[in-house]
């Protein structure tokens, strides 16, 4: 069975989502502005460029320890930013789940 997508449903939904990803690029942008050098040093080499906590220590002579300790805290800070402008972010989260990955 062939399903066909209404064109212009399609195209309103695909042009939400447009905007939805570059409005929340926006405020996360601005947001890792908002951290310490460090911080967003590990977060950006981390989260967005792939490089693993080692590569990373091993660039850069600081600890894996230390590493992980400012990821962790640009994440607090970015997830308290991002949830003030998207509250209802924390309310995917099922009830009594742990807000850090592991």
């Amino acid at each position: 069975m062939t399903t066909k997508l209404n064109p212009v449903t399609n195209n309103a939904a695909n042009s939400t989502a447009a905007y939805a990803r570059r409005v929340l690029s926006e405020e996360l942008d601005a947001a890792l502005d908002e951290l310490p050098d460090e911080q967003r040093e590990v977060f950006v080499a981390h989260e967005l460029m792939g490089y693993s906590f080692k590569e990373l220590a091993a660039q850069t002579g600081v600890s894996v320890n230390t590493l992980l300790s400012r990821k962790h805290h640009a994440i607090l800070h970015l997830r308290e930013r991002l949830q003030v402008q998207h509250p209802a972010m924390e309310a995917g989260r099922p009830t009594g789940a742990s807000p850090h990955r592991r």
